[in-house]
Parts: structure tokens; sequence; C-alpha cells
């Protein structure tokens, strides 16, 4: 043979081997993966159909189901082998091999971990349910006639599926979008929003999370509730074991229809805080020298008041009660330094607008001149604002 020959030969050959390779790696298209799908459910169908009431072991068990989920893969192949004109069918198909994959790793916990199994296999069920109905309405996924009813039961899970994913989505945003928790002062609550969903909600929970103004988490509530669709709902909690908190977010926790056993929770969202029940109070002449005086012997003690504190004490039908820590120095007492004759005095405390709305006297009993002493004493009845509090000269 020429060499002329030899050349021509291999041309030939390359060109043959490119239309062998070429012609093998073709990606599958968006028909192939509708018509794989179909025959992987029917191969999946035929063993599940097939299964026998015999009690198994868990490794038989793992083995079982494992194998119906690679009857399916057989015929579907890979993700990447696909190259689909229709991206939305591309994302569906996408999540359809995500929902085996779950599925896959949910059989690997089985008799293991149930719990974990429970959640994968059957989220994952639940999702490849949903997926068929719509590959079923949308993109004309069949099947042959002797697996009509295992296919016309996961289209109608897929369609239940379907329903309960746009409750979920409709209570979700429900939570930002109208809650309201506005302070009645202490831990008294008010919780307000209207059920802007088509669903009763029946016995669902609301979980509360609580922060400070720093972001951290402080603490946390729960609350059962009952509203129907359209309703508004307004109740008052309590949060006794809630420390002060700057914002708060909710979730709602609710049981499956038609499922009692299975909960679905809704992310955690912002809610609105409202709280304008707060009493501050300032002390105006610090330090103050105050006396003890008798009309008969004049001034019996004398004492500095260096620091005023404060603290809610409780509220009730929106008033509070202060309670004020009083730290001072007792600094004469007419009887001499070693005497330890109480040293007391009076405070007033005022509105904004000047008016007195409490007053008292303070007893720093069995104290000596140079004797540091902290007392309490108590504001009854205050409306939310702000206040002054004065001291003076006590004279009986």
């Amino acid at each position: 043979m020429n060499k002329k020959s030899w050349f021509s030969l291999i041309i030939a050959m390359v060109v043959i081997c490119t239309c062998i390779v070429g012609c093998g790696n073709k990606p599958k298209t968006d028909e192939a993966f509708i018509k794989n799908l179909s025959a992987g459910l029917q191969e999946r169908w035929k063993i599940a159909d097939k299964e026998d009431s015999t009690e198994k072991d868990n490794a038989t068990t793992r083995d079982y189901l494992s194998g119906l989920v690679d009857k399916e893969l057989n015929k579907l192949g890979d993700y990447s082998d696909y190259q689909f004109t229709d991206s939305a069918l591309g994302d569906l198909a996408k999540q359809y091999f995500d929902a085996l994959a779950m599925q896959k790793e949910g059989i690997s916990k089985y008799g293991i971990a149930d719990d974990e199994y429970n959640e994968l296999f059957n989220g994952g069920y639940n999702t490849r349910a949903k997926l068929i109905s719509i590959f079923y309405d949308k993109y004309g996924l069949t099947v042959k006639k002797e697996f009509n009813d295992s296919f016309e039961k996961i289209i109608q899970i897929g369609y239940a599926v379907i329903k309960e994913d746009e409750k979920f989505e409709a209570i979700q945003n429900m939570i930002g979008d109208t809650v309201v928790l506005t302070a009645k002062g202490g831990t008294d609550y008010e919780l307000s929003y209207t059920n802007t969903t088509e669903y009763d909600l029946k016995d669902v929970q609301l979980l509360f999370k609580f922060f400070n103004e720093e972001g951290t988490e402080v603490g946390n509530e729960e609350e059962y509730e009952t509203v129907s669709a359209g309703a508004q709902s307004t109740k008052k909690i309590s949060l006794y074991d809630v420390p002060e908190f700057a914002s708060a977010k909710m979730a709602i926790e609710y049981r499956v229809e038609g499922d009692y056993s299975t909960k679905k929770e809704t992310e955690y969202k912002d809610i609105s805080v409202v709280n304008n029940m707060k009493v501050t109070l300032t002390a105006k002449n610090l330090p103050a020298e105050v006396s003890s005086t008798s009309s008969y012997s004049g001034i019996l003690t004398t004492a500095q008041i260096t620091a005023v504190s404060t603290k809610e004490a409780y509220w009730d039908d929106g008033k509070c009660t202060l309670s004020i820590t009083v730290s001072g120095k007792k600094t004469y007492d007419r009887e001499g330094d070693q005497s330890s004759d109480s040293c007391r005095f009076m405070y007033k405390v005022f509105d904004a607008s000047g008016n007195v709305v409490g007053s008292g006297t303070i007893y720093a009993s069995s104290v000596m001149v140079g004797d540091n002493f902290t007392e309490d004493g108590y504001v009854n009845d205050l409306d939310p604002g702000e206040y002054t509090i004065e001291f003076f000269d006590e004279s009986y």
C-alpha cells in the first residue's frame, strides 16, 4: 500500500472514531427526560407493587428500598447527561434528582436513626410526588395502563403536597405582615394579628424568640392559638420568664391536615414590638443635703443623698409601682458621732408638668456619722412617662 493510500485510511479511521465518540456523547433532550422518568417509575413500581408483607430485617429492608431508587436512576441516568431547552423543566428535573438522592440518604438511616430516615425518605417522596404531578400536568408524563393506579395515587399526593406548600407559604407571609406585640406594663403584653390566609388555624403553636439590643437571644415563649381564616386575634400574654428585650421573632408550628402526626414549622420572622410603657425617674438635686428637724430641738440628724436608682416593681391596669433605692451618708448627729439615731428625710416625685404625683419618707436606721446607707421607697400608680425626684428636710 502506497503512502497516499495509508494517509487516506488514517483519515477515514479518524472520521469514524470522531463520529462514534460524538454520537455517544450527544446530550439527552427534554423529551428524553420525560420518557426516561416514565420508564424509571414503571420499573420501580414493578418491584414496589409486588412487595410481600413478610417481615424483613433492617439490612434487607435497606437493600430493598435502595433497589427501588436504583431502578429509577438506571433509567434516568445522570442529571449532567441532559441538556434542557426548557430551563424551567431543567430546574424541576434537578429537584427530582435531588429528591432521589434524599431518599437514598434516608435509606442509609433505616433501622439506625429512624427519625432521620422518616424525614429524609418521606421528604424525598413528597417532593417526587409534587414534581410528578407537575410533569403530568405540564409536560405530558404518562405511564403504561397497567401502572395507572400507582400513577394516579402519587399524582393526587403531589397535588396535596402543593396545596400544603401554598398553605405553608401563606402562613409564613402572615407573620411578618400583621403581628404586633404591644407592651402593657411589666411582663404583660398584648399580641394582635390578622389571619390573612384562607385557612383556619386550629391549635397552632406560636413560637417566640426575644433579643436584646446587641441581637443576642435572651428568652423564648410558646403560646397556643386558634383563629379562623380572615379573623383578627387579640390576646394577652405574660412573659414572666423573659428578661427585658428589644426585638422579637415569631414562627408558627401546625399539624398537617389529614396527617395529625406530622408537624410543619415556619421560619422565624421579625415581628413589630411596641413598648410605650416605660417609666423613667431622674434625681434633680444630687448630691442633696437633708435633715431631720424638731420644732423643739432643731436639727437632729443630717445626711447627704448621693444616688438614686429605680426599678419597676409591678404594673396593674396600665399603672406602674416604682421601687426607688436611695444611697447616702450620715454627716451629722445632734447626740454625737457615735449616736445611731435614724436619718429621716422626705422625697417628692414630679411629673413633666411639675405636678406632685408621689411622696414619702425615708428612714435610714441605726447609722452613725460617716456610715453609708441604702434605703428603699415606693411610688405608686404612675402612668408611662418621665418623672423627677427631689429630697427635702423632714420635720416633726
